[in-house]
């Protein structure tokens, strides 16, 4: 305790060893550098104001963080920042909208993680994939649904993502 605060201190080894990596692949290495900031990669500090346990200050990081991703996500992927319109109803409507299309957006990226394509390549280069893949109806036979042709190493991705 100081100053009516808590401190917490956390290493996490997975996130040191990214940070060390990502340091050492910098133009700015230097190896008197890298003495002095080795002993920070992968730690945590987190401030409070409430006399708790060092698990429960590590799980409310973690939620933060998945908070700021969901927020991230709902502003730089989805685009959905601001609101529109201006009387009370449309506005309640639109951010119930942006809260659908976020969940659903959510569910999308996660069928993309469990396939594994963030390996290889972002949220955006996906969706522009799946913009393509597409079913269309011809007039003179409108019981069959035709697939519009994509790329076979796209499709391979769009099969992944479906069949997984």
């Amino acid at each position: 305790i100081y100053e009516d605060k808590y401190y917490y201190c956390f290493r996490d080894v997975k996130r040191a060893f990214k940070e060390e990596h990502d340091f050492m692949s910098s133009k700015k290495f230097s190896k008197e550098r890298y003495d002095k900031m080795k002993h920070k990669f992968g730690t945590i500090a987190y401030v409070s104001d409430q006399d708790i346990t060092c698990q429960e200050a590590l799980n409310m990081y973690k939620q933060r963080w998945e908070i700021e991703l969901v927020n991230d996500f709902y502003k730089n992927t989805l685009e959905l920042d601001s609101v529109k319109v201006h009387d009370d109803l449309s506005v309640y409507a639109d951010e119930f909208i942006n809260m659908l299309t976020l969940i659903i957006g959510y569910r999308i990226k996660n069928k993309f993680e469990d396939a594994g394509l963030f390996k290889t390549k972002t949220y955006r280069e996906i969706m522009k994939i799946f913009k393509q893949y597409k079913k269309v109806q011809i007039p003179d036979k409108p019981d069959i649904w035709y697939l519009t042709r994509v790329a076979k190493k796209n499709e391979e991705i769009i099969n992944k993502v479906l069949y997984s």
